[in-house]
């Protein structure tokens, strides 16, 4: 699958975001990410996303084929993150079986799709 991306989408308001697969490289700048998003939002999160070591972990372990992980990027800033996780239990493409794969925007950029003010959080899904 990662042969699929890099992606170009262009969202209603007409901005483009770059959609790519997560990379040791993005480390930083997905701890930053997570670190702008406010804490109604974090606390939500599956896992620690206020713990550096285990972003590094994530960096360090990338198995495209157990978890794809995808950021979405705005110029040179991470807005979003989604995982698509492979496996007997779990979806292996988003949508077609009724699965839904959540995405998270930091609050300084909201998806045009969101109804939240330009400086709330939006978190959502892509279920159907």
């Amino acid at each position: 699958m990662p042969d699929r991306f890099p992606q170009e989408a262009v969202m209603r308001d007409g901005k483009r975001v770059l959609i790519r697969p997560f990379t040791q490289a993005d480390v930083d700048d997905l701890f930053g990410f997570f670190a702008r998003l406010p804490p109604n939002v974090r606390r939500f999160a599956w896992d620690n996303i206020e713990d550096r070591k285990l972003i590094e972990s994530w960096g360090r372990n990338i198995d495209y084929a157990k978890v794809f992980p995808l950021v979405a990027v705005n110029g040179n800033r991470i807005v979003a993150d989604a995982t698509l996780h492979h496996g007997d239990r779990c979806a292996s493409s988003v949508g077609s079986n009724g699965s839904s794969t959540p995405i998270t925007a930091a609050r300084d950029w909201v998806p045009p799709w969101s109804t939240t003010s330009s400086r709330s959080p939006a978190t959502t899904g892509s279920g159907t």
